[in-house]
């Protein structure tokens, strides 16, 4: 819940904070105290979901306008 929680969170300020939290939180479960496969992969596919979300969450940038002369 805490991985879901603050990638969305943290969606909401951008795409580059996404980005930074999602690598943060992969680089955790990779190298950090998570030794079982099954426990890495399912964290891992966590990760992967509240990703997906997060990209919906982030704002689009909108085209500045063009103006017909």
């Amino acid at each position: 819940m805490a991985i879901l929680v603050t990638i969305i969170g943290f969606a909401l300020m951008g795409r580059r904070w996404l980005n930074i939290t999602t690598l943060a939180w992969v680089a955790f479960t990779l190298f950090g105290s998570i030794y079982t496969f099954g426990l890495s992969l399912l964290q891992l596919s966590t990760i992967a979901i509240a990703y997906v979300i997060g990209r919906f969450v982030v704002p689009k940038k909108l085209a500045p306008p063009v103006i017909q002369t």
